[in-house]
């Protein structure tokens, strides 16, 4: 079943395969035009109008992550994924590992310089021409003091190092840093986790918009604690540097 040899009788197939004597729809007619070898796919039978681009996104994805980490297994992946979740899941698990093999790759160079061979490599154009659209770029400084334990992140190279290396869309945080209406954070204790702050506009203080472990998992009722302590701390500064910066301009 090639992509130059699709006929009336792979329409036929492709209904038989749909379970219906009525010819299959046009969407899913050039997806198997572009994915012929996915003909006995599990989710081919369940497919809908609704879901049929969703699906060619995910197996685009799959295929394209699979090839940059050499996944040996991706055609049997694809058949045996029963819907779009499967495919979902199946997008996520190879993101993460493509997302290890290349922060480990990148913490052996000098990140000044942008490391265009390797981005190229691992991520889609989109991703690929926003990081190296925003690589020197830099953040605003935290408006409460750090510690030893919670370290802001300056720029866009340390953003995009905790995103991948926590698995999370951190990243698309950067328009909101490079404004000064969010700030992000990597905490390094008790819990390994990313943090972001947003400035409340009423009280001018700031509050937590995320914290969460690697793969977006809940941190500990200690780690909770903890950050929310030196948030609370550093509010009452920030506070106190407006009353006076307020006392100043009278």
């Amino acid at each position: 079943m090639s992509k130059t040899k699709w006929n009336q009788q792979d329409t036929q197939n492709s209904a038989q395969v749909c379970g219906t004597d009525k010819p299959a729809m046009p969407q899913l007619i050039e997806f198997l035009h572009e994915h012929p070898e996915l003909i006995t796919a599990r989710f081919i039978g369940r497919i809908s109008d609704q879901d049929i681009e969703l699906i060619s996104t995910e197996v685009r994805a799959i295929k394209r992550l699979a090839s940059a980490i050499g996944y040996p297994k991706t055609k049997k992946l694809l058949l045996r994924s029963r819907h779009l979740k499967d495919l979902k899941r199946a997008t996520t698990r190879l993101q993460a590992e493509v997302s290890d093999v290349m922060v480990n790759e990148l913490q052996k160079l000098d990140l000044t310089v942008y490391p265009s061979a390797i981005l190229n490599h691992y991520l889609d154009d989109r991703d690929a021409d926003n990081a190296q659209c925003f690589w020197h770029d830099s953040y605003p400084d935290s408006p409460i003091l750090c510690n030893d334990s919670i370290k802001i992140l300056h720029n866009y190279q340390e953003l995009f190092l905790e995103a991948h290396t926590q698995h999370n869309c951190l990243a698309d945080y950067h328009y909101d840093l490079t404004f000064g209406t969010c700030f992000a954070y990597q905490v390094l204790a008790p819990e390994r986790a990313s943090l972001t702050l947003c400035i409340d506009l009423k009280t001018k203080c700031l509050c937590i918009d995320d914290l969460c472990l690697k793969d977006n998992q809940p941190v500990s009722k200690e780690t909770r604690k903890a950050v929310l302590k030196w948030l609370h701390i550093g509010n009452k500064w920030l506070k106190r540097q407006q009353e006076l910066n307020s006392e100043n301009n009278n």
